[in-house]
């Protein structure tokens, strides 16, 4: 009785992920698929930043007018997220080491959500 050979490789979302016997042989140079996902998610996450970035500094006229912010108000409003942001990257490997990138990215999302929510739903500075 022939036994049924298993494939080399299996196939996730579109992605082939080679088996665990492959893995390992150079590992060097081989990128695994779970780190292009990984990555992708980063990439997503920077561009949300990057994105509210500009929309910030592109409607920071409109929400000076409107809220009737002085020059110091509406510098402090446009600085907080870049300095936010760096403040996160600097303790994000606090939050790695202790929860893992997965638990990382979702409170990096939830966070992120939170606070746009917190900005869109303000009466004033």
């Amino acid at each position: 009785e022939a036994k049924e050979e298993e494939p080399s490789t299996v196939e996730v979302m579109g992605l082939t992920k080679a088996d665990k016997s492959e893995q390992g042989k150079d590992s060097k140079s081989r990128v695994t698929t779970r780190t292009y996902i990984w990555a992708l998610c980063a990439a997503v996450n920077s561009c949300c930043l990057g994105y509210d970035i500009g929309v910030t500094t592109t409607t920071s006229d409109l929400i000076q007018n409107h809220f009737d912010l002085s020059d110091m108000e509406l510098e402090i409003y446009v600085g907080t997220l870049n300095f936010m942001a760096i403040l996160g990257a600097l303790m994000s490997h606090i939050v790695v080491d202790k929860l893992g990138r997965r638990k990382a990215f979702v409170i990096s999302s939830i966070t992120f959500i939170i606070g746009i929510s917190l900005e869109a739903a303000s009466q004033s500075y």
